[in-house]
């Protein structure tokens, strides 16, 4: 994030018999796996009560101005205790580090040259013979492939043909999660 939200409250308007107060401060709430940058959160008021801010992610670093101070977590799962679970182990020979930096100034993995490069998936609560999409994003091309249906285990693999330069590995499926 590189710029601002802001859900401030407003100020009061001149009258000639009466007048409202200021408004209070409205709410704000984030929520991916990672929240980032160097950009502005606020929910303040000139008067009214302040407001709220809320960031659910698995990375928020403190680089972030925020006003009023925020509340964090991880992102809420409730209801979502056996939610399927994705895991890019391995991109053409090279093993993803646990848990993946995705940050594309300093790549997890790296390869030079185009071609065709084999990722290996490992799932849980996903059930066995469900085939996932693969999206690679690099060179200013998205590129969608599907995998192998995947194992007992939760294992499957993708071969995609990708262009040389930075991008990123991103892996979904869809399906009926167990009840």
């Amino acid at each position: 994030m590189s710029g601002s939200i802001h859900a401030n409250g407003g100020y009061p308007q001149s009258c000639v018999v009466t007048c409202g107060g200021s408004g209070s401060g409205g709410a704000i709430r984030l929520v991916a796996n990672r929240i980032e940058g160097s950009g502005s959160l606020s929910a303040s008021s000139s008067g009214g009560g302040q407001g709220r801010i809320r960031l659910e992610a698995l990375f928020v670093p403190s680089s972030l101005n925020v006003n009023p101070l925020h509340t964090a977590s991880v992102p809420l799962t409730t209801g979502l205790a056996n939610a399927g679970l994705i895991r890019i182990t391995n991109v053409a020979g090279q093993v993803v580090p646990t848990p993946p930096g995705g940050n594309t100034n300093s790549p997890d993995v790296v390869f030079t040259a185009a071609g065709n490069i084999t990722i290996s998936l490992a799932t849980t609560n996903i059930p066995a013979g469900t085939s996932l999409t693969v999206r690679v994003t690099a060179a200013g091309q998205a590129i969608s492939v599907q995998s192998t249906p995947t194992d007992a285990s939760g294992n499957a693999t993708a071969t995609a043909t990708v262009p040389a330069g930075v991008g990123t590995i991103q892996a979904f499926a869809t399906y009926v999660p167990a009840l």
